[in-house]
């Protein structure tokens, strides 16, 4: 079997190789070249062939942008998402969010510090969106390197749809001071948009005439030079299939995929812009009856730099974490799937799956010039690709056995019993379960816990008063409606002893627009409420009292709608069960 080390220098190789594409944004001619070379190298390092598979996308490239201030030039990056187009005005320098607030920007270009964290960069365009704003200037917290994040003024889900209105480019940190001192600016955002095809790759490993499936996966499309988002993934994708190769005793197939419109590319431009070759390919497995034999998903995505956390799903997570242990691999942390990545294309229809990915330590280089195959831990990336290589085996040698279903609809009885509808259901499914497993209905327990996967847990959009936006997954809706109550009581609490000021101060806490991923609106509590403002706490507190009744309400319904969707589920089990007499 191959060592840490040889791994870690073929996928220095790889990297070196792939990078050598550049910048490769979906429905590009830098993708479909770079495509072609990962094809290649399937099969090179392989021996299997592979296909490309065309996907209808929106390619987006910038053909150049820039600042003119005080009759210089200066460089800048396009930010995706926007058109291109060119705008000027009177420039202002606004130090943070709640400085944009309070300044008056209409009409002109804000000049600003980039957040450190992406999602931070994106209230801050919603709010300047909001206050009228001509445009954004963002300049690095860094110097020496530019950064591209996608901006939108659509909600984060797959049914609303819309381009960035106002154009936003960066510049580096060391060409702000050309800007700052001019009172008028003028932004050429060169941003370029066409209808386009982009190609995944796909090579199927056999290994025996096993039935049982892994899908090993990465994303191939990337901003400026993509070394760790995501080469570094392609890469370990290839050495997982060549390690696996020289393990013994597994019978089955490893699908390999390079996706496609991971960044940027979905046509219909809706405010969930990720993912969308990962979703389309899903799709497209499902349609054809190909996922029925699919045991998990492991993708990476960043995951070759120190401090890469495990997301996943919750019983793949167990034999994760036991193999990583063996191996030495120490992650951050060990947390429920990401939405942030393909394994959610997977995870969000039911199958168990998970990325390894290191988003939160790869923030002074994501989507910068700077993520370069030099500044990669190759050591780090060759465990990673170890603990696929050695999980894939398990996978594909035991299936579903794997999965001890009766432990995790423990846990989700424990976390949700306190809704008594949820309670019932889940206790009786606990019960048919642990008959499934002794009568070793694995496959059946695959399918059914699959359904229920798929309808359980949710993932919500939401933004606040502050023009803050969050995207969370909630192993059940009533959880979401019962953080709603407790806020809701604090609040009521404080307006009925005279405190306004701690009452308004947790009400700004409440969502005030949620929707599902798939666009489905969610009452929201601050939405009920209205504006609050003016209000004396007595009228405050009747008011917080009326909704916190609806929240009350929506506990109930949602635990009631949640276990009636579990039944299903335990009719398959015990109709199985039954016949077995």
């Amino acid at each position: 079997m191959s060592t840490t080390s040889n791994i870690a220098d073929t996928l220095r190789l790889l990297v070196e190789r792939l990078a050598r594409y550049g910048e490769a944004p979906a429905g590009t001619r830098s993708e479909y070249l770079l495509a072609k070379e990962i094809k290649s190298l399937f099969e090179e390092e392989s021996g299997v062939d592979a296909r490309l598979i065309p996907l209808p996308v929106n390619a987006w490239v910038d053909e150049g942008s820039l600042v003119h201030a005080c009759g210089r030039e200066v460089r800048a990056a396009a930010w995706p998402g926007h058109a291109g187009s060119e705008v000027e005005g009177e420039a202002v320098v606004i130090n943070s969010i709640d400085d944009l607030w309070k300044r008056s920007v209409e009409g002109r270009v804000v000049v600003a510090e980039l957040p450190r964290d992406p999602d931070r960069a994106l209230v801050f365009y919603n709010v300047a969106r909001r206050r009228g704003t001509a445009g954004i200037v963002f300049y690095d917290w860094l110097p020496g390197r530019f950064r591209r994040i996608v901006v939108s003024d659509a909600p984060f889900t797959l049914e609303s749809t819309g381009l960035a209105g106002i154009p936003v480019v960066h510049v580096r940190r060391e060409d702000a001071r050309d800007i700052l001192s001019c009172r008028g600016l003028r932004l050429v955002h060169g941003g370029r948009m066409e209808s386009s095809y982009g190609y995944i790759v796909e090579a199927i490993l056999e290994l025996g005439g096993g039935d049982h499936e892994v899908i090993v996966s990465a994303h191939h499309d990337h901003w400026f030079s993509g070394a760790n988002d995501n080469l570094s993934g392609v890469a370990a994708v290839l050495a997982v299939a060549k390690l696996a190769q020289s393990l013994a005793g597994a019978s089955g197939r490893i699908r390999l995929v390079s996706f496609t419109a991971e960044e940027f590319g979905d046509p219909r431009l809706p405010g969930w812009y990720w993912a969308y070759g990962s979703r389309e390919y899903a799709a497209m497995l499902r349609a054809a009856g190909l996922l029925d034999d699919v045991v998990a998903v492991l993708n990476f995505d960043i995951a070759a730099g120190h401090g890469a956390s495990l997301y996943s799903t919750p019983m793949l997570r167990r034999i994760l974490v036991r193999l990583a242990d063996r191996l030495g691999l120490e992650f951050a942390s060990v947390e429920p799937d990401t939405t942030d990545s393909d394994s959610f294309s997977f995870s969000s229809i039911g199958l168990e799956a998970a990325t390894i990915m290191g988003y939160d330590t790869w923030l002074e280089l994501y989507h910068t010039d700077m993520d370069t195959p030099a500044r990669l831990d190759y050591e780090v990336l060759a465990l990673a690709v170890r603990l696929y290589a050695e999980a894939s085996m398990e996978l594909l040698k035991k299936g579903w056995r794997l999965f001890s279903y009766s432990d995790y609809v423990k846990e989700l009885h424990d976390s949700l019993r306190v809704f008594p509808p949820l309670a019932a259901s889940l206790y009786k499914l606990q019960r048919v379960t642990e008959a499934a497993e002794s009568h070793g209905l694995y496959r059946l327990l695959g399918r059914a816990y699959r359904m229920l996967n798929a309808v359980l847990p949710v993932t919500i959009y939401s933004e606040k008063y502050s023009g803050d936006v969050e995207l969370e997954s909630y192993a059940a809706l009533p959880l979401l409606y019962l953080r709603d109550l407790d806020t809701l009581r604090a609040a009521r609490d404080a307006a009925e002893k005279g405190d306004c000021e701690r009452a308004l101060s947790a009400i700004r806490g409440l969502d005030v627009f949620r929707a599902t991923v798939r666009g489905g609106l969610v009452p929201a509590p601050a939405g009920l409420l209205g504006t609050t403002s003016t209000r004396d706490c007595r009228s405050l507190a009747r008011a917080l009292s009326a909704v916190e009744r609806a929240a009350r309400h929506m506990v109930w319904v949602s635990s009631t709608r949640a276990a009636e969707s579990l039944e299903e589920v335990y009719s398959i089990l015990a109709e199985a069960i039954e016949s077995l007499g």
